[in-house]
């Protein structure tokens, strides 16, 4: 049986079009170098807006394309605008104004990019086409991608048939796209359309439901029982027992050993009886994320033993220097 919490947990996630959210979240890093690859093909060849002694930050523009996509991915999974909205102001924003796409320390104004207005409005109408292209699990008519060019891999793109994307989604992207392309063309706020955040309801039938708390209800979601007094919804008793927590500790310091191999696309020795091959393929992380990703699993370590009271990761050094004649 199904929770109010999971029931919760799902509109949170964003249930809308799930097939669409997939293809795209996949195709992420596709369509960053995809972008990059175009710009410097259009460079190359001085086709306008460009010209051949256009230069741009190529970090900044894959990291642009990649909230972007980010913020697609959510808009169709919840509906209506409200990230692609806050991405147009963001970029409004960085014509004069600190913003989430400024400089690399994202604090700064990213100054650059008023004089490639043009440039960028003509990146994002190409991405329109890659994104239905994505969706529609076909490759673009033109793959930019060149090993020979690019100095790190070729990002090959996800297709998978069994994610067929929900009707009118392709549309949907392209209106969503255009809420930022207005706004790069504009150089104000002026069109940027009304924020459109639909609601939601989570229909509960009568009974008695025992819910792992907390239950987190998303921004404008309704929880509508079926009449008064027929449901019943209250905490759930213990399900898993604190002795169990020494071995969630152990779990997750193999997990921080394993992810940070990964993420480095080093060969990870597999424990006993794990018989899958691992895929280390492009594009690796650094040190730093390696330090950091680690820094968060030792934190849910710490969290489980602060939570619950145990002291799975203490860790005490005996002292030294001491009259041992005092403990006799």
């Amino acid at each position: 049986m199904k929770t109010i919490r999971y029931a919760c947990e799902q509109v949170d996630k964003g249930p809308r079009n799930p097939n669409a959210q997939h293809l795209l979240e996949l195709n992420r890093a596709f369509i960053q170098k995809e972008i990059t690859a175009w710009i410097r093909y259009q460079i190359t060849n001085n086709i306008s807006p460009f010209t051949s002694s256009f230069d741009y930050d190529e970090y900044k523009c894959e990291r642009d394309v990649g909230f972007i996509v980010d913020r697609l991915i959510w808009d169709i999974g919840h509906g209506g605008n409200l990230k692609m909205r806050a991405a147009a102001q963001s970029f409004v924003g960085a014509f004069g104004e600190e913003g989430e796409f400024s400089a690399t320390s994202e604090n700064q104004t990213y100054v650059t990019l008023a004089a490639e207005a043009d440039e960028g409005i003509a990146a994002y109408e190409y991405m329109k086409d890659v994104v239905a292209a994505v969706l529609g699990n076909q490759a673009p008519a033109v793959v930019y991608q060149n090993a020979g060019q690019d100095s790190t891999a070729v990002v090959a793109q996800y297709i998978n048939t069994d994610y067929a994307t929900e009707s009118g989604v392709v549309t949907t992207t392209e209106e969503l796209l255009d809420i930022v392309i207005t706004a790069l063309t504009d150089q104000d706020s002026t069109n940027i359309p009304e924020r459109v955040v639909p609601n939601n309801t989570i229909n509960i039938r009568t009974g008695q439901y025992r819910e792992t708390l907390p239950i987190i209800v998303p921004a404008e979601t309704a929880l509508v029982g079926d009449e008064v007094r027929s449901v019943n919804a209250g905490p759930a008793g213990s399900l898993i027992s604190k002795d169990d927590a020494y071995y969630s500790v152990g779990a997750l310091g193999r997990l921080e050993t394993v992810v940070g191999q990964i993420i480095l696309g080093t060969n990870v020795t597999e424990s006993t009886g794990n018989t899958a091959t691992q895929d280390i393929a492009f594009p690796y992380a650094s040190s730093v994320e390696e330090t950091d990703i680690k820094r968060l699993v030792r934190m849910m370590q710490h969290q489980i033993d602060f939570k619950i009271g145990t002291t799975h990761k203490l860790s005490i050094t005996d002292p030294t220097g001491y009259n041992s004649n005092l403990l006799s």
